[in-house]
């Protein structure tokens, strides 16, 4: 019994939200980014209320991009289960792994190499996502050192200019890799699976 064709529809379907994914990270980097432009900006604009407005905005679009990472590789896991589902000869028997999609399955390269494209962008969007989580543990920091030390010492202060430089060269590498992961989303899904 050979499977639906109706898989192929899905894993569409999945990969282009797995591409939202990757658009909202890009946003949220690009705007943590210009939060960071200039660290002193950063130790010194605040609300009446005494919040850090550029660093909580840099904190929480960097949390988002974290969040929206994670669902892409969700969305990314997700997109390969249906497809190795959908290549295996009845859907109780999925093709074990990508490598299985090899010669003897002459007519699955099409499905063989949005894969390999899909699990390079999800290596890529893993280490972006490792970036995102050192960037939050240097904003972190810097938080907790305005929070609960100030900014008065001059050596305190030159550690938070230092933390957020290093937080968006950080987040610099972070756009590169999703970038990335992003094109190769994309190229997962061209050809269409099928077509």
């Amino acid at each position: 019994m050979a499977q639906p064709a109706g898989w192929k529809a899905m894993y569409q379907q999945v990969v282009i939200e797995a591409d939202g994914s990757c658009a909202d990270v890009e946003h949220r980097v690009a705007a943590a980014r210009t939060a960071l432009e200039s660290p002193e900006a950063v130790l010194t604009s605040r609300d009446p209320t005494g919040v850090y407005t550029l660093l909580k905005s840099a904190l929480d679009n960097v949390e988002q991009a974290s969040d929206s990472l994670s669902a892409f590789i969700i969305h990314a896991v997700a997109a390969e289960r249906l497809a190795l589902h959908g290549c295996g000869p009845i859907p109780s028997q999925p093709v074990a792994r990508i490598a299985d999609l090899r010669d003897d399955h002459h007519d699955r390269h099409d499905e063989r190499l949005a894969l390999n494209r899909l699990e390079d962008a999800r290596d890529f969007a893993k280490r972006a996502l490792r970036g995102v989580d050192g960037a939050l543990k240097l904003l972190g920091s810097v938080q907790y050192m305005l929070r609960d030390l100030g900014a008065g010492a001059a050596g305190r202060r030159q550690a938070m200019k230092e933390q957020l430089q290093a937080a968006a060269r950080e987040l610099q590498l972070v756009a590169v890799s999703v970038c990335n992961t992003r094109s190769l989303a994309r190229m997962a899904t061209e050809p269409p699976i099928g077509q």
